[in-house]
This record gives structure tokens, C-alpha cells and sequence, in this order.
């Protein structure tokens, strides 16, 4: 299971791992002696009752967080993280109207306190073309389809609307090639 599974999910892993450690079942085919099948299912049976009680799976959750807080995040930042990261200044105003150009993404993540390089490890995105995007850098940028999911990964990370990111720094984008 991962972190985070909902209470139906460990129910079905629970019913999936009972079944494996049943009596007619072929995994248990002489393999396992009583006593070992006996100790699993006490195990399994101790997992379930702590991943379904919230006031003894907060704490075990706690025990086995990962080093790395964006792990099980596919690479990004979480919705909640557990420690905001020390504002470096005043974020710029964010409207419906806003335009993402890279000077302005390169504000909001320094007023955030967040490091390019953090911004490279957690969306795997080479260093020259998170530069590249923050200073308009286009040909240093690859094609627009995989620039796009580089400025949707940083809008991720930067806690923005993906997609609104995106459509107005590609509009930037084609403005300044086709000129």
C-alpha cells in the first residue's frame, strides 16, 4: 500500500492478503510451516487494525516518513507540505489576468524560498532549461510540446493552475519566435 491509502483500499489489500494465507490456498502449499502462516496473519491483521484506527496510523505515518518529503509524490511537492519553505520577499500579485512570463515564475519561487536546484530534483527538469524558462532562453528550450510539460511541472511545484501557466508562457513563447 502507499502512504495515504484510503480506509477502502487497505480493506481490499487486507481481504487480498488474507486469502494468500488461507488454509486451501496454493501459496500456502507446504511451504510455511503454522506457526510462520500464524505470525503473518497476526501481522496483517495488526496492520489493518492500525492503518484503520486514524489515532494510531497519524503516529506510524510519522514513524516511516521518507527522508525525501516529495517521495510518493511523483516528484512533486505535495498539496500540504509539513514545513513551508522561509518567504525571501513579497510574492508578486497573482489575477485571472496574470501573464506567467519567466521572469515572473523566477519571483514567485525566490518570495517562495524555493531553490532552483530543489525545483530540479523534485521535477527532474535539467538545471540549463529551468534557466532557460525563467529567462526566456528559448533556444536553449526543446520543442514547445516538451516545454510545455516543463512549465506544467514548475507550475506544479509553484502550487499554480498548470494549465493556465502553461497557456499563457507558450502564448510568450510563440510571440517571441514568430517575431
Amino acid at each position: 500500500l502507499d502512504r495515504g491509502a484510503s480506509d477502502e483500499e487497505v480493506r481490499r489489500a487486507y481481504r487480498r492478503a488474507r486469502e494468500i494465507y488461507a488454509a486451501d490456498s496454493l501459496a500456502r502449499s507446504g511451504r510455511l510451516t503454522e506457526e510462520e502462516v500464524s505470525s503473518m496473519v497476526g501481522r496483517i491483521e495488526e496492520a489493518r487494525d492500525v492503518l484503520l484506527d486514524p489515532s494510531r496510523r497519524r503516529p506510524y505515518d510519522l514513524s516511516i516518513a521518507p527522508s525525501d518529503p516529495f517521495a510518493g509524490h511523483g516528484g512533486v511537492a505535495p498539496e500540504e507540505p509539513e514545513a513551508a519553505p522561509a518567504p525571501k520577499g513579497p510574492e508578486p500579485e497573482i489575477t485571472t489576468d496574470t501573464e506567467y512570463s519567466g521572469e515572473f515564475l523566477r519571483s514567485l519561487r525566490e518570495a517562495r524560498g524555493i531553490e532552483l536546484r530543489d525545483v530540479a530534483t523534485r521535477t527532474r527538469i535539467p538545471m540549463h532549461h529551468l534557466r532557460a524558462l525563467e529567462e526566456e532562453d528559448y533556444k536553449v528550450l526543446p520543442p514547445a510540446v516538451y516545454t510545455r510539460g516543463f512549465v506544467i511541472e514548475l507550475a506544479k511545484t509553484l502550487r499554480l493552475d498548470p494549465e493556465s501557466v502553461a497557456r499563457s508562457y507558450l502564448r510568450r513563447l510563440r510571440k517571441a519566435v514568430a517575431a
